[in-house]
């Protein structure tokens, strides 16, 4: 119960930020359109129901060439702050206009269908997850990605991505991401070499080595000035 709940008042808070790190251009290039479908989040407290790479993947998987995919949302509708309701949050597709026909028989809409929309930054764990979901092999022990919020200073957002399985010689990686979404702050992984270990962000160091030594640990020992809830996969 209390990392549902922790998760809950993540998604309001993150919700709340999306836009943050600017947004890209809304124009799709010449002879392209935009198509969306709702996602990632489908509703306020709950974990995302899609990414990026999946929602594209259903237009790959018909034959329609992606050349963008971007989050987004709608804009000039009230979504109440409020568990359960909605969150106007829309993932967004360029692809060329000759294959708008084929985008509306696998389930996305055009944006013209939309009255007023943007394209939005995507919630910063995001990437995270996407690169979890990704991983094929040496992860079948551990595979989760854990948002991190500083109690003290809201806009200090981290996400860890944990990875461990049965390689021989690949048998853990962690990641820590900062609140760009695919900024590397540090990280370390197994290798045929030995350990390898970076962090570009020095001044991240002490601290991931602590979640290092408290993986195990609710909070990743950094106490109660941080909230630490796991984004995925959700049981």
């Amino acid at each position: 119960m209390r990392m549902k709940l922790t998760l809950c008042a993540l998604s309001l808070a993150m919700t709340a930020c999306m836009g943050d790190d600017g947004p890209p251009s809304t124009a799709p290039g010449t002879d392209e359109t935009v198509v969306f479908e709702h996602g990632p989040h489908l509703a306020q407290c709950a974990p995302p129901a899609l990414t990026r790479a999946q929602s594209a993947a259903k237009l790959t998987s018909a034959g329609i060439d992606v050349r963008r995919s971007s989050c987004g949302y709608i804009e000039n509708v009230a979504y109440p702050a409020v568990c359960g309701a909605g969150t106007g949050e829309i993932l967004l597709h360029d692809i060329p206009v000759s294959s708008l026909a084929d985008a509306h028989a696998a389930g996305f809409a055009s944006t013209d269908t939309l009255g007023k929309w943007r394209r939005d930054s995507c919630v910063h764990y995001l990437h995270a997850i996407e690169v979890a979901q990704g991983t094929t092999s040496c992860a079948d022990q551990r595979n989760r990605v854990l948002v991190i919020r500083n109690q003290q200073n809201p806009d200090d957002r981290m996400t860890l991505l944990d990875q461990a399985g049965a390689c021989a010689d690949a048998s853990y990686r962690q990641v820590l991401f900062g609140d760009e979404g695919d900024n590397e702050l540090c990280s370390v992984m197994d290798s045929f070499a030995g350990q390898q270990k970076s962090c570009p962000d020095s001044a991240r160091a002490a601290m991931f080595d602590t979640m290092l030594q408290n993986l195990d640990q609710q909070d990743l020992g950094l106490g109660a000035g941080y909230t630490v809830g796991q984004v995925y996969p959700i049981y």
